[in-house]
């Protein structure tokens, strides 16, 4: 995650029309910086489940059936291209009999 540095000048900051620009610009930045940790935590999270599933020698067909989704959603969800529901992390960890928090633990 890179950092987006923000200069602001005096005159910028005294001009009421360039506030409303600043003020955007920094709601685009926070913005921004959530999209990437999300996009992170769902790489880490996918990577850990498709570790799990392999370790216990499961395909992704089977872990799909016994969470009861698509097998393009465990695969979508191991690849980090899905904002996952607790739900189905939840019955993922059931699954795989580990505390759901367990899946959360990144190294």
């Amino acid at each position: 995650m890179g950092l987006y540095p923000i200069t602001i000048s005096m005159s910028t900051i005294n001009s009421r029309l360039n506030i409303k620009s600043i003020v955007w610009r920094m709601f685009h930045l926070c913005s921004t910086l959530k999209d990437e940790m999300a996009y992170k935590i769902n790489q880490q999270l996918g990577d850990k489940i498709a570790r799990e599933r392999k370790r216990r020698e499961m395909t992704q067909e089977e872990l799909a059936a016994k969470v009861k989704v698509q097998t393009a959603t465990i695969s979508n969800i191991e690849r980090g291209e899905t904002d996952t529901s607790v739900y189905t992390v939840y019955k993922i960890a059931e699954i795989f009999k580990m505390h759901i928090k367990e899946l959360f633990v990144f190294r």
